[in-house]
């Protein structure tokens, strides 16, 4: 059975115990670190939070500093920055609900926190396939072949690589925002030749080129004002 976001978003509101059983419920193999995955899981999705709460303090600081140098007024402020968070897919236009008008959450809240939740497991499934690969070392990179996926990703789709060819360490999936792409472990009876890789050029989306399993998840806070990232980079500790 097919695992939608929905049913994702749900499962994780549950505690541990009838989370694990509403995943077998849905057919979906629960790997005997389930403890683990599910603290990274949540660790991931308070990480992405706190992430996308400093971009937006980003975006205000600086327009605040922009319109104090121009002179502008509060209104006009306001103005500007609700047009830049629109503009950037953290609102939607407001809507009127029982007279109020509010402010909606756009896509980009649901594509951060999805393809975070996305990467912790995919992470999980690497040290599963990585545990199990004496009797199964060859994995073959399996794209989502339809009208949404990226071309890059679909000339990855049928790669046969060894469970530790160096391909692994920047294509194991996923490899970028909404990424649908996954391994599947193959005996070596089961699997052809491993495919020729010297050619090659392919690589993921910008600041994907990382393996989950291999490497945590570790936000680039170079770019933020300082005030901004000493608070940010407090808070994640608190919390690790």
């Amino acid at each position: 059975m097919r695992m939608t976001d929905k049913d994702f978003l749900y499962a994780l509101k549950l505690p541990p115990e009838k989370a694990i059983a509403f995943f077998k419920k849905k057919g979906i193999k629960v790997p005997d670190n389930w403890e683990t995955l599910w603290e990274n899981a949540q660790y991931s999705a308070f990480t992405v939070a706190k992430i996308a709460n400093a971009d937006i303090l980003q975006l205000v600081k600086e327009e605040l500093q922009k319109s104090m140098d121009k002179g502008l007024t509060l209104a006009t402020f306001k103005k500007n920055i609700k047009n830049i968070l629109q503009q950037g897919g953290w609102l939607n236009r407001a809507i009127v609900e029982d007279g109020i008008e509010k402010e909606m959450p756009g896509y980009r809240w649901n594509t951060i926190y999805r393809t975070n939740l996305q990467t912790s497991l995919m992470a999980g499934r690497w040290k599963e396939q990585y545990d199990n690969a004496s009797s199964r070392p060859m994995w073959k990179y399996v794209a989502v072949m339809d009208s949404k996926t990226r071309p890059t990703h679909a000339v990855l789709n049928g790669i046969i690589a060894r469970y530790n060819d160096p391909f692994w360490a920047t294509h194991y999936p996923p490899n970028g925002f909404n990424c649908r792409c996954r391994i599947r472990a193959m005996t070596e009876d089961e699997a052809p030749e491993a495919s020729d890789l010297s050619n090659i050029e392919v690589k993921p989306d910008k600041g994907w080129a990382y393996n989950p399993g291999q490497e945590s998840f570790k936000p680039d806070l170079r770019n933020y004002d300082s005030e901004i990232r000493s608070q940010l980079k407090n808070s994640l500790k608190k919390e690790a």
